[in-house]
């Protein structure tokens, strides 16, 4: 019984997962509707931990414009110091 649930719940989410991509599809990239995020700024510096010879980000970072003080932001904050990068980010 269990089992069934989690394989109804499997197969839910992969039509959740396709419907989701059409919808970004329809969008497109440069829709209007999404909000500002710091991980779309280029004055965003992402944060990195190193584990051996590995890099993995922290989803967090700082911004390089305005104040001097690195106040460390979380990559879905924005401020006033938005500007829209020209490369897409790698980390979504």
């Amino acid at each position: 019984m269990l089992y069934q649930e989690v394989c109804d719940m499997e197969h839910e989410n992969e039509a959740l997962k396709a419907r989701v991509k059409l919808l970004e599809d329809k969008l497109g990239e440069d829709s209007g509707d999404k909000p500002y995020r710091c991980r779309d700024c280029k004055n965003f510096v992402q944060h990195y931990s190193r584990t051996g010879n590995m890099y993995h980000p922290l989803y967090c970072g700082h911004c390089k414009a305005g104040a001097r003080i690195k106040r460390r932001v979380r990559e879905d904050e924005s401020c006033s110091y938005f500007e829209k990068t020209a490369m897409k980010n790698v980390f979504v």
